[in-house]
């Protein structure tokens, strides 16, 4: 198979995808460690530990989170109707986007958080912990649009705007 026919249709191509995957990565790795989206991170402090849950467990979550949001995706890039009618509409994305961050926030926000009461070195102690729910929703709405969001569609739309220039309608 020639590498023009991999190309995306969208005129988006391999490096680009790449590139976009890699990017969704690091902002998830970070975000992992910001948000902790299935309470991982708190745990005892110890090297081992923090191995494991600091580096292993994001880089795994992260992972994983990607395919899926890819393959859920798939229809998005793959299908010529789905596509275009996601290409037509360039503030959706962005909407999706501003929701999935806002319930990443309002997960570590103390109002909507869960305690719990666990044993540490043999004493009971209250722990708070992430709306699981909240964040899960947040995190996998934040990486599914960052995976598909076309920022040149985006950016071509709002250049429309400003200069009277663009219909949107007439979009194939």
């Amino acid at each position: 198979m020639p590498l023009h026919s991999l190309r995306m249709q969208t005129n988006y191509s391999i490096p680009a995808f790449i590139l976009q995957v890699f990017f969704t990565f690091v902002v998830l790795f970070f975000a992992f460690h910001y948000f902790d989206p299935i309470n991982a991170l708190d745990v005892e402090t110890e090297t081992v530990n923090i191995l494991f849950f600091g580096i292993y467990v994001p880089v795994v979550f992260s992972i994983i989170t990607i395919l899926i949001c890819i393959v859920i995706g798939l229809p998005l890039r793959l299908i010529p109707s789905v596509r275009n009618w996601w290409l037509s509409k360039p503030l959706l994305p962005l909407a999706i986007l501003a929701v999935g961050i806002l319930l990443l926030f309002l997960s570590a926000n103390p109002n909507f958080q869960i305690t719990g009461i666990v044993e540490q070195n043999g004493q009971m102690l209250v722990r708070h912990y992430s709306n699981v729910y909240i964040s899960l929703t947040g995190w996998f709405l934040t990486s599914f649009i960052l995976l598909h969001l076309y920022p040149a569609v985006t950016v071509e739309y709002f250049a429309g705007r400003v200069s009277g220039k663009s219909d949107w309608t007439k979009r194939p």
